[in-house]
């Protein structure tokens, strides 16, 4: 007999109605239908679709929390390497989600839930590491807030860069500075001229 998970059962047929619906025509009877779950036990885990949207949204950002906690060292979260093996994983598995959120304007959900999650996890860490957060804090609402305003061009712009290239431009915006990254490719553009 198979076991069960619920939450994971809701998410399923959320996605699933959400694909062809927008969220204000999407019923909780046909959420519970599609899970095979009543009304109860619904209202038992979320207390509306939008709550279920956003353990939607959070069930994405999982992965990318799991393997930076699992980090021993606190530097190590900050490796270009991890980085662009994590982003590169959550844009392959979630990337139907992922622009589903975008598509229906919901992606402010995502973002709010990487920012909550990454800089929870990160003062965790600082703390551990007897790191002072204050002022760090602001670096990374700035960081977090810029790389998920990329990422959320990228979409707009119908992926023309290759996952590969945007989080490589990701990661060179974030460890050089995107004056100097525009410089760059403003000399390199001159100097391709004939």
């Amino acid at each position: 007999m198979r076991k069960h998970d619920t939450n994971a059962d809701f998410i399923a047929a959320f996605w699933k109605l959400y694909e062809k619906k927008r969220i204000e025509k999407i019923s909780i009877r046909e959420i519970c239908q599609l899970a095979g779950y009543n009304r109860t036990t619904f209202y038992a885990h979320y207390q509306n679709i939008y709550d279920l949207l956003g353990k939607a949204a959070l069930n994405i950002v999982k992965p990318i929390k799991e393997a930076m906690n699992r980090a021993a060292d606190f530097s190590i979260i900050f490796d270009s390497h991890l980085l662009e093996k994590l982003f590169l994983k959550i844009f392959q598995q979630e990337d139907r989600y992922i622009e589903l959120l975008f598509r229906n304007q919901h992606d402010y959900i995502l973002a709010e839930k990487i920012k909550t999650e990454l800089i929870s996890l990160m003062k965790e860490k600082c703390v551990a590491s007897n790191i002072d957060f204050q002022n760090l804090q602001y670096l990374l609402e700035y960081q977090i807030s810029a790389v998920l305003g990329i990422i959320r061009y990228w979409f707009q712009t119908d992926k023309k860069l290759a996952e590969h290239e945007l989080i490589e431009m990701i990661y060179h915006i974030s460890t050089q500075g995107v004056l100097t990254v525009v410089r760059k490719k403003i000399a390199e553009s001159a100097a391709a001229k004939p």
